[in-house]
């Protein structure tokens, strides 16, 4: 693993500023795709159910054709029951007439509403109001069923007036069939219209369903990526400054080759003065002082050098250049005053020393300057401490002491 880089620049806003934010365009998108194929399937499940209507009254249409021709045919049956003298017969039938012209007139009512329901649709389809076709069918079959009614009313005809009218009597059947056969024409074109354009949404719809499952299940996946990604900058970042925590300076100083630990050092830096800032002015004053004098000491560093906050006030710095230099450049930069809320505070740091990490460990590294620090605070503060092994041996009683 290479040797990873980093840089810091002075900020005049103590608070990074948040990255621009644009999920909620994805999301946008996302529902209008959704609304889009929604809209799509209404449409298909609404054209197919009024291609399913046209077929119903075509087919309703030739049950009437159907029920009209036998209806025809019961004039001739009772014109020949008048012709044979048989009159008790001839007033059946007549009774058989009547049912059957009621059933007509019935059917064919219900077969008018359920016609108008669909002028709408209708005439978006491109087709004009059946209107004049239901007013022809409506006069076209009081026509027809008038005078198959006015052929039973005579039952006093002599036989050469009955053979003259099973010669010549229509009863205006004709008419009325053609009436029956321009609204099936009509309706058969409608619903082959509506079938037609319903499969053609219902092709758009499924690709639209597919464009939106698809765009819903990369969404899933960037957050999930996204998710992993911030749960993996919380784990290996301080939250205040977006510095490298404890965890992440040991990955980096474990990921260093044997040739490039011959060439590090070790700095732990503990500001001096800060927890009576923190307990003057709070905690938000603390916190923005904190980020200032990130800044700061990041300015004093190089490329490939790693600035670490190790908690609190602590920060914890692996340098390639000469670590009592880069030490001498922070006093430095820590020495001005820090204005913060309109209020001039003063901090200084003590600083620990390790000139060469050899073959230690991160933690023993990070003790050692550790030591060194504190050997800086008892020295007075405000000054760095390089670290020598003779320090190793009063730290468990000068902790003990503690």
């Amino acid at each position: 693993m290479p040797y990873q880089e980093s840089s810091f620049t002075e900020s005049t806003s103590p608070f990074p500023r948040p990255a621009r934010d644009y999920r909620w365009a994805s999301w946008a998108l996302l529902a209008l795709v959704t609304f889009s194929a929604t809209t799509a399937i209404i449409a298909s499940v609404r054209l197919h159910r009024h291609a399913n209507t046209r077929n119903h009254i075509t087919q309703e249409l030739t049950a009437i054709e159907t029920q009209a021709t036998a209806h025809a045919g019961v004039v001739w049956r009772g014109l020949t029951m008048l012709l044979a003298k048989e009159q008790m017969l001839f007033i059946q039938v007549r009774g058989e007439e009547q049912q059957g012209r009621i059933n007509l007139f019935n059917r064919i009512e219900a077969l008018q509403e359920i016609e108008k329901q669909g002028g709408v649709l209708n005439q978006k389809l491109g087709f004009s109001p059946s209107a004049e076709l239901l007013k022809e069918l409506d006069d076209r079959t009081l026509a027809f069923l008038g005078d198959v009614q006015g052929t039973f009313a005579l039952m006093d005809l002599s036989t050469q007036q009955v053979r003259r009218r099973l010669r010549y009597h229509d009863m205006k059947f004709a008419d009325f069939k053609e009436s029956l056969s321009k609204i099936k024409v009509r309706d058969d074109q409608i619903a082959a219209a509506a079938a037609n354009i319903a499969n053609g949404v219902t092709v758009l719809a499924s690709g639209i369903t597919l464009l939106t499952a698809t765009l819903f299940v990369f969404r899933l996946g960037r957050l999930r990526i996204q998710r992993d990604r911030a749960l993996r900058h919380q784990a290996l970042h301080d939250p205040l400054t977006n510095l490298p925590n404890r965890r992440q300076f040991q990955q980096r100083f474990n990921a260093l080759t044997p040739d490039q630990r011959q060439n590090v050092a070790i700095l732990f830096v503990d500001l001096d003065g800060f927890k009576r800032v923190n307990d003057s002015y709070g905690h938000q004053t603390g916190d923005q002082l904190l980020v200032t004098t990130v800044s700061r000491i990041g300015a004093c560093l190089g490329p490939n050098d790693i600035l670490s906050r190790q908690g609190g006030d602590e920060f914890i710095l692996l340098v390639k250049s000469d670590p009592v230099r880069v030490a001498d450049q922070i006093q430095k930069t820590l020495a001005p005053p820090f204005t913060l809320d309109q209020k001039e505070v003063f901090i200084s740091a003590s600083i620990g020393i390790l000139p060469n990490v050899g073959s230690l460990t991160a933690d023993q590294a990070a003790q050692r300057a550790d030591i060194a620090m504190y050997a800086a605070k008892q020295a007075g503060k405000a000054q760095a401490m390089v670290f020598a092994d003779h320090m190793l041996k009063g730290a468990p009683q000068r902790l003990a002491l503690e």
